[in-house]
């Protein structure tokens, strides 16, 4: 009996503009633009800001409110369901949020984020190397042959993966930190305090209000078979992984899986840098 393999089919690809860390690619909204989007896996509703109610003369039919990375809530206004392409790849995201992203240090041209729609439909590979992001259908989706695959958590549209922390020479500790690729954050914890080397600085930097705490050197990080040694981290309040670490993979999100593979790029040995003084 033959075993018949199916290839992965590939629904679209887009070149986007990384900028630093962070990967900016065009969206249609609506049937208008491209605007420019944030790949977020941070955000779960994907998020247009007011100059496209404006611009789209969009209505606002409820209000509701949220965190961000900083402290206090966030204010999102919701809008009617809306279809958003990233080329061929099409969403009909149900209830899009409204917040003002004017805050955020992302350029300026860049007028919403693409949220957790986008990774639960589709199997979405990540490469910030080359600034492209691939869409795949997941009936058809078989992972690369030389990816490594950990399992992924789909948590009320926020993506989970298990890590470990070498904080100093003594302490060793297992978190479960939540998958941001609009941050360029390495690993985030609250155990950053007790690193062999810490210093104060202010977080938060995006949604939300900044707050004084301190970044902390982590003696390593492990994810999966990967380590990567001397990291700082900064001392958030729930544990996260944005895209100081991520970027030195190409990264495929397959949700309907369960499953986040991996394939290390040059930057896999890069040194993680300290946090900017003040």
């Amino acid at each position: 009996m033959k075993t018949l393999l199916l290839a992965s089919m590939l629904v679209a690809s887009v070149h986007g503009r990384p900028v630093d860390k962070l990967l900016f690619v065009p969206v249609v909204v609506a049937g208008h633009g491209p605007y420019w989007f944030c790949v977020d896996s941070g955000a779960p509703h994907t998020v247009i800001d007011p100059f496209l109610v404006k611009e789209l003369g969009l209505k606002t039919i409820g209000s509701t409110q949220t965190k961000g990375t900083g402290t206090g809530d966030v204010g999102v206004e919701l809008v009617a369901p809306l279809v958003m392409s990233i080329g061929k790849a099409k969403v009909t995201v149900a209830e899009p949020w409204v917040i003002d992203l004017s805050g955020v240090p992302i350029p300026k041209y860049v007028h919403g984020l693409v949220g957790a729609e986008w990774l639960e439909q589709f199997v979405v590979e990540l490469n910030s190397d080359r600034g492209t992001l691939h869409f795949f259908d997941p009936r058809t989706f078989t992972k690369p042959p030389n990816a490594v695959t950990l399992p992924l958590e789909d948590a009320k549209q926020r993506f989970y993966v298990n890590v470990t922390i070498d904080v100093n020479e003594k302490e060793k500790v297992d978190r479960r930190v939540r998958i941001d690729t609009g941050s360029d954050d390495s690993v985030g914890d609250p155990i950053a305090k007790d690193a062999r080397e810490v210093r104060e600085t202010t977080l938060g930097a995006g949604l939300g209000n900044d707050y004084k705490s301190v970044s902390g050197k982590y003696d390593a990080v492990h994810l999966g078979p990967f380590t990567i040694r001397e990291v700082w981290g900064p001392g958030t309040t729930f544990p996260t992984m944005g895209m100081e670490i991520l970027r030195r993979f190409t990264v495929t999100f397959d949700v309907a899986h369960g499953a986040l593979h991996l394939q290390p790029n040059g930057h896999l040995g890069d040194p993680v840098p300290p946090p900017p003084g003040p």
